[in-house]
């Protein structure tokens, strides 16, 4: 799903606890996209285009919800506390 400015509340908190879920305990909505690494592959976790539409979406969550590091807090301390496996930052 790709956001934008018409992009709802609703919309935007769906597609960053998706986020969230999928990028694991490690996710940090500072970090640039590109930065995250599978740790099973050493790999880049995103292509280049995705990590351009994760990083612009991230600017739309940003413009839509007042507090997205308040919002995904619950999220993110519920995976690491659940040990749910995440990639590595470079």
């Amino acid at each position: 799903m790709t956001l934008c400015s018409k992009s709802t509340r609703n919309d935007a908190e769906a597609w960053y606890f998706q986020l969230i879920r999928f990028i694991g305990a490690g996710f940090h909505p500072d970090t640039d996209a590109a930065d995250y690494i599978d740790l099973q592959t050493g790999k880049q976790l995103f292509s280049k285009k995705q990590a351009d539409e994760i990083n612009n979406n991230l600017d739309v969550v940003f413009d839509i919800i007042p507090d997205p590091y308040k919002l995904g807090l619950p999220v993110v301390q519920d995976l690491f506390l659940n040990r749910q496996r995440s990639p590595v930052i470079e």
